[in-house]
């Protein structure tokens, strides 16, 4: 006898259930597709040192988030190995996507094609399968934005708690991230606080500086308030300001890097040393033995450094906007070379008295013939598309500014979760104007993710919009 129980429609319950949940089936799918090509992570030079933090804590400073050598420590123990955190970001992101499209969509179908679309996109799919804190950024708060859209759709108080934690931790997980901060406070100050306008906007003006001053705080004691003081790293910045000053030497034909800058203070580097050691689009003169190596410590005369460098900014103006605005031409895209946005490799250094040769030389990929098609599609992307070019995505950003003020009937509720995602991923990019000292593309990443996450949504409430008098005359 043939137990299964079948419906008026032939369907089993199961199966059922898989076409109700088919929206997450794919995401799953997706996620568990990213870990198989890159496991057990893709790893640069930053990865390894922070993995060593993982299995040595001798070795934690604050030069990489320590909260991202804490989660992986904890994760390290759960599965040992280096793929804890590449399966954490696969399954958040791919998570948060899931919770989005039902957020933003009624209908499967829709919730689905939104889900492969934005799953699959080429700059994020293969930048998640790198083991970076970038990536920890993104994704973490990719799930901020969704539990929060999802808190504002149903009212449980649980998915604000969990976007609050995923957001402090993205906001931490990255120095520059704290900016992220201000718009998700004023967002939800918005919705929690129930009052006449007047005096709503009061309590927006005093209470968003005083939390965003306590996320700031929080997200610093996160990362220094439980390490060691010699094992802080103070004033990282320096390092960015020592690439403009090399820079600006480069550009004036004389070295005005203060002598204390350099390990050996007798250093005098003359005009063709300088430019023998620089590449415009990269920090790579940050790291030359020459340069002190107490330029972040304590002991690094930082007070008089700034006042130098400013006082050098001023002296020699437009040297510096040369500078600045060569950098930010290449990290636009619009000057090249554009750096690969992805590490497909594991970083392994061939001599065995280099730090990180223990810690790497046990690691290697499972699926290398899936990965090397990979790597193939993503240098033929880089190479014969427009999706590693940055300003093709603030000209996407500009026109959906544009956009969803003119749909804004459309997109009803929905206008300002697109405006709270649009103005953080423009607001977290902006202070690479005055402090990147880089082109690379893994800095721009969550504009990327910012300019296309809600697209479809915009694109879907425009053709709404022109079809609406369409359906009218037909019912008419």
């Amino acid at each position: 006898m043939n137990t299964r129980i079948v419906n008026k429609n032939n369907n089993t319950p199961a199966f059922k259930f898989i076409l109700s949940h088919f929206d997450l089936f794919i995401s799953m799918a997706l996620a568990f597709f990213g870990i198989y090509i890159f496991y057990p992570g893709a790893m640069s030079l930053d990865s390894v040192a922070q993995w060593l933090q993982v299995i040595d804590p001798r070795y934690l400073t604050t030069w990489h988030p320590p909260v991202m050598v804490y989660l992986w420590s904890l994760f390290n123990k759960i599965t040992p190995g280096t793929q804890g955190l590449l399966i954490f970001h696969y399954l958040i992101y791919f998570l948060s996507l899931y919770t989005l499209a039902n957020v933003f969509y009624s209908r499967i179908t829709h919730r689905c094609l939104f889900i492969l679309i934005l799953g699959l996109f080429p700059p994020i799919f293969f930048f998640n399968g790198v083991i970076w804190k970038d990536v920890s950024m993104l994704t973490s708060l990719s799930m901020a934005f969704a539990l929060l859209f999802k808190f504002e759709a149903d009212k449980k108080k649980i998915w604000l708690l969990l976007s609050i934690c995923f957001l402090l931790y993205g906001a931490s997980v990255r120095h520059n991230a704290v900016i992220c901060l201000l718009p998700y406070i004023v967002y939800v100050l918005s919705l929690l606080i129930k009052t006449e306008k007047k005096k709503k906007t009061i309590l927006l003006c005093v209470l968003t500086p005083m939390l965003f001053f306590g996320g700031v705080k929080l997200t610093r004691y996160a990362n220094f308030g439980f390490v060691k003081d010699w094992q802080v790293a103070h004033n990282m910045e320096n390092s960015a300001f020592i690439w403009d000053l090399w820079v600006m030497s480069v550009e004036l034909k004389k070295n005005i890097i203060p002598q204390y800058v350099f390990h050996d203070p007798a250093t005098k580097l003359t005009v063709k040393e300088l430019k023998d050691y620089y590449v415009p689009y990269t920090a790579s003169v940050l790291w030359l033995p020459l340069i002190s190596r107490v330029k972040w410590q304590k002991s690094f005369p930082d007070k008089k450094f700034k006042q130098d460098f400013f006082r050098l900014v001023f002296k020699y103006p437009l040297a510096y906007l040369k500078v600045r605005t060569r950098i930010v031409l290449y990290m636009l895209g619009i000057k090249k070379p554009i750096i690969l946005p992805y590490q497909f490799k594991i970083y392994k250094p061939w001599k065995k008295d280099d730090w990180l040769y223990e810690a790497s030389k046990d690691l290697d990929f499972r699926n290398k013939k899936v990965l090397h098609r990979a790597e193939k599609l993503a240098q033929l992307l880089l190479d014969k598309t427009p999706l590693y070019l940055l300003w093709v995505y603030f000209v996407l950003i500009l026109l959906q500014f544009v956009g969803i003020f003119l749909y804004r009937n459309a997109l009803g509720k929905h206008f300002r979760q697109y405006l709270l995602v649009l103005i953080t991923g423009t607001m977290y990019w902006l202070p690479f104007i005055f402090i990147s000292a880089a082109a690379d593309f893994r800095y721009s990443v969550f504009v990327v993710y910012c300019s296309v996450i809600m697209l479809p949504l915009l694109l879907k409430g425009a053709v709404h919009h022109h079809n609406r008098p369409l359906i009218a005359n037909k019912e008419s």
